[in-house]
């Protein structure tokens, strides 16, 4: 463990305007002084150089107890910290780390996404801290996820990620300052929602009957059950018969314990006896491989993923004119969000735009 000095001292060649001396609080280590700033001033005849309080002031005794308590503060801090095989740098001193946490093992406890820690990991390795993730770290894990290349917006959810896991650090008061005051985070570059229409959601339920391997029926089965209900890929697994009641299902439950409540149409019929025999669905990532073999075994030559039986249901909602807010409960947002889906799409146009034929 390294050693260190903690003591009061007042910066006597430091005078305000109005004559008076800020007191610190000294920490040598290394033969290195760090000073921490206090909230106390006093002229400096008000100091007692040899015992390291303060006397002769109105609020003596409040100061001394506020500066012994900082000092025990600084000295629990710092013994953690070193117990732990942290090195005491000025930034560990300045009381910007309480406690060294791995950030591999905090975030677990926060928010668990396998994906985006793993990159984190690749890059700040298994012994990153909480600390350790400063401005300088940030830009340049944002070079790096840049030139593996990352997407924009995975590049924009990741670093969204780092940014969840240090507010509830610097909550839980681990940490003080937070590196995104001065960093700039990527942002969200809003992409076309890719959907699918009518026929080739046809396509993709007739895929059911065909043989494939089980890993690709269940995803194919947790994908068409996100085309009818509009569930996310993170509520797939969540999902259990036990959703369904009197020719309903129950997507999710309101702040004052109502239902949002979805009617089972006879293709959504035909999905629940699928769904009744699947496993637990596999990762966003690995989802998203195989809706692609997917997509081309049904002859839909798009790039779907696990978020594009969210805007299916979403487009579907729209065309069979659903109100804004009626869609905007059954997906779980906001109705400004929804808009998007009553923009025409380009198919619509053309077929509307053929009166334009007899003008």
């Amino acid at each position: 463990m390294q050693k260190f000095t903690i003591r009061p001292v007042i910066l006597k060649h430091k005078i305000n305007e109005k004559g008076m001396a800020s007191i610190k609080i000294a920490v040598t280590v290394d033969r290195k002084v760090t000073y921490i700033n206090t909230s106390h001033r006093v002229h400096k005849d008000q100091w007692d150089d040899e015992n390291k309080a303060v006397y002769r002031h109105e609020n003596a005794k409040l100061i001394n107890v506020s500066i012994r308590r900082k000092v025990a503060e600084i000295e629990r801090d710092l013994i953690n910290n070193s117990i732990q095989g942290v090195q005491l740098s000025k930034r560990i001193i300045k009381g910007q780390v309480t406690v060294a946490r791995s950030f591999k093992q905090y975030a677990k406890e926060v928010k668990w996404d396998q994906t985006k820690l793993n990159r984190i990991i690749d890059f700040g390795g298994e012994q990153l801290l909480i600390s350790d993730v400063t401005v300088e770290w940030l830009r340049k894990f944002e070079t790096w996820c840049r030139k593996k290349p990352l997407a924009p917006n995975t590049i924009h959810t990741t670093i969204k990620y780092v940014s969840r896991i240090i507010t509830q650090a610097r909550k839980e008061k681990m940490i003080y300052d937070d590196p995104f005051d001065q960093y700039i985070k990527p942002k969200y570059q809003q992409t076309d929602r890719l959907y699918l229409v009518d026929h080739e959601l046809k396509l993709m339920v007739d895929l059911l009957d065909k043989p494939m391997s089980k890993s690709m029926h269940d995803t194919l089965c947790y994908f068409l059950l996100a085309c009818y209900t509009g569930l996310r890929h993170s509520d797939w697994g969540r999902f259990s018969m036990s959703n369904v009641e009197d020719g309903h299902i129950k997507l999710r439950a309101l702040k004052n314990k109502t239902h949002v409540v979805l009617p089972i149409g006879k293709t959504l019929s035909k999905i629940l006896i699928h769904i009744e025999n699947t496993l637990k669905p596999l990762s966003n990532q690995k989802c998203n491989v195989m809706l692609k073999s997917l997509a081309s075994m049904a002859g839909i030559d798009k790039e779907i993923s696990t978020h594009s039986g969210r805007h299916s249901f979403g487009y579907m909602c729209a065309a069979n004119g659903l109100p804004e807010s009626t869609t905007a409960a059954l997906l779980g947002v906001n109705a400004n969000t929804v808009k998007v889906y009553y923009h025409l799409t380009g198919e619509k146009i053309k077929h509307q735009a053929n009166a334009l034929k007899y003008v």
